[in-house]
């Protein structure tokens, strides 16, 4: 009789049915994708026992791959997120064309780019949404992509918006297979280029534009190099003007083709455009193919191509012009010549009218001492008259060298206006910065003076106001009166009278040239030629019916001036006999 204890079956049917329990349980748990259960441990049966390693083997497998799945699918995921955030937020639009250019996917940029929904799109054909001159290239583009099976890129083509309007655009492509049903596709991204495009065309049109004014200028327009003047193109109206055509002259260089009657007319060109990047109205003077010579009116400017310095120029012939203005200018003198003879002329007659006269009643008085007496002083009077005038045309003619010495500029001009402005209705107003002093002859500066002041007063018959301002000034070289830089005394004469007539102007200077009732004309075209001859420049601009401005410019000199009384009233004195008037004697023999 066995004592060991033995175990009911009906205890080990129980734990049979426990095992089958539990792995029926770790079944449905791992078909609800728990993978973390095991049940080895818990099994009680032997002959379930490698079942339930065989299965937490299985369990631990299942779950490391997918934990691993689950980590590769957050990653494609964010991936996803991430190229989905892209498409929609590029500028640029995203297209996908199937091999027969059916849309089968475009990014929302193309709502936002054209106006289409994206529902009007998709399943749609290409060709309605280009513009027809386009539709062909576009058809190379996707064969060539299909074909080659590589990028492509490059295409250009004008797509029509929903409004109507086009828009420019590029694309580059490549041929995919979709990784779900593994068609082939042709994924795009197309780039807005309208705003170059009409860059281009504004470029191309104004291109077009200078070539064609280029081409039929009448004008020499050349194109040279900067370092050397080498010609790199010339126009037609170069051709016509020198007689050189385009293949004879570019390569070649002024120089060599001898140009230019003066070589060094060249280098103060280059000179000036390198100075200021410009030269405008410039005259010189060339030489044709024939050897005839022409005048030439060039302007240029220095112009970057292709980053080097090259020279644009345009030239004009002006040498019929430059023949009409010397006719005009002969004219002119010629009538000057007649202006000048006259007034010469009248003066001198005049004059030798009261001489004559003064002489004759003095034959008939011989016997009368105290009757003769006072016509030969008259009679000598006149003759003074007629040495003063005389001495007044000398100034005016190359004659008469000025006797120069320090003088202070505003002891000149208060004298001026206080001589001229005493007894009339016309006030005085000077401004003079002080110590201005000029190297000049202090006659013949206050004859000027006298002159321009005297005008002024003419100009104001009922009164107004004189302003006479003195100041230093400085010129640069290149200044617009055409002086010398250096140091300068400005004296600008101001008047409230009524004008000069702007067909006046030019004749302001010409001798014997009047708009005054009275008066010899010989003012202004004295002092003219008394301050040029002192190196200065007198300038006179006018508002007709209102005021004139005369400015003089006389250079400054640091010299000490030394008064001299004695020939400062000589100088008075000579002033008040020129002032004369030259017909009062032949009133006073009338009378």
């Amino acid at each position: 009789m066995n004592d060991s204890p033995s175990t009911p079956p009906d205890t080990d049917e129980r734990k049979r049915c426990n095992d089958i329990a539990i792995i029926q349980d770790a079944m449905l748990r791992v078909a609800a994708d728990d993978y973390s259960v095991r049940i080895s441990d818990s099994i009680c049966c032997s002959e379930f026992g490698e079942l339930a390693r065989v299965f937490d083997v299985m369990a631990e497998k299942l779950e490391q791959d997918i934990t691993e799945r689950i980590k590769t699918d957050k990653k494609l995921m964010k991936s996803e997120q991430r190229f989905r955030s892209f498409v929609e937020n590029v500028n640029d639009v995203l297209f996908a064309l199937t091999p027969l250019g059916v849309f089968c996917y475009v990014s929302p940029q193309w709502k936002l780019a054209f106006g289409y929904e994206i529902s009007e799109t998709i399943g749609q054909p290409f060709t309605p949404f280009v513009h027809p001159d386009d539709v062909a290239p576009c058809f190379e583009f996707l064969q060539r992509v299909i074909s080659t099976g590589q990028k492509q890129s490059g295409v250009e083509y004008r797509v029509l918006c929903k409004d109507g309007c086009y828009l420019w655009y590029t694309a580059n492509a490549s041929l995919i297979t979709d990784p779900v049903d593994g068609t082939l596709m042709l994924v795009a991204i197309g780039r807005d280029i309208t705003e170059r495009k009409l860059t281009e065309e504004a470029l191309r049109l104004s291109e077009e534009k200078f070539s064609a004014a280029f081409r039929s200028s009448p004008d020499a327009i050349t194109i040279t190099r900067l370092s050397d003047s080498v010609f790199l193109e010339v126009n037609e109206g170069f051709a016509a003007i020198t007689g050189y055509v385009a293949q004879e002259v570019v390569g070649r260089s002024p120089r060599e083709l001898n140009l230019l009657t003066d070589p060094a007319q060249e280098e103060l060109f280059l000179r000036g455009l390198e100075d200021s990047g410009t030269v405008n109205n410039a005259v010189a003077h060339f030489r044709r193919k024939d050897g005839s010579e022409f005048s030439g009116q060039i302007s240029a400017r220095i112009v970057k191509i292709y980053n080097e310095p090259h020279v644009l120029s345009v030239t004009r012939d002006i040498t019929d012009r430059e023949r009409m203005q010397k006719e005009l200018l002969k004219a002119q003198k010629l009538e000057s010549i007649s202006i000048l003879a006259g007034g010469i002329a009248h003066n001198f007659n005049n004059v030798l009218t009261g001489v004559i006269g003064y002489i004759s009643f003095a034959k008939k008085h011989l016997g009368n001492p105290d009757k003769v007496l006072p016509l030969l002083d008259s009679a000598e009077k006149s003759s003074h008259r007629a040495a003063a005038l005389a001495r007044q045309l000398l100034m005016f003619s190359r004659g008469g060298s000025p006797v120069r010495k320090p003088v202070l500029v505003d002891e000149l001009v208060r004298e001026a206006v206080s001589l001229f402005l005493t007894d009339t209705n016309v006030s005085g107003s000077i401004d003079c910065q002080p110590l201005q002093v000029i190297h000049a002859d202090a006659q013949l500066i206050s004859q000027a003076f006298n002159n321009i002041v005297l005008n002024a007063v003419h100009a104001m018959p009922e009164g107004g106001t004189l302003t006479v301002r003195v100041n230093g000034a400085r010129l640069s070289a290149g200044n617009r009166h055409s002086l010398p830089s250096g140091d300068y005394v400005g004296i600008i004469f101001t008047d409230s009278g009524c004008g000069i007539r702007k067909e006046d102007l030019h004749k302001i200077y010409d001798p014997y040239f009047t708009t005054k009732d009275s008066g010899t004309g010989l003012g202004l075209s004295t002092a003219f030629s008394i301050i040029n001859r002192h190196g200065g420049r007198i300038e006179i601009t006018s508002n007709s019916g209102k005021s004139t401005t005369v400015t003089v410019l006389l250079p400054s000199s640091t010299e000490k001036p030394a008064g001299d009384a004695a020939e400062e009233k000589h100088s008075e004195l000579h002033r008040n006999d020129i002032s004369m008037d030259d017909e009062e004697m032949i009133r006073d023999l009338v009378g």
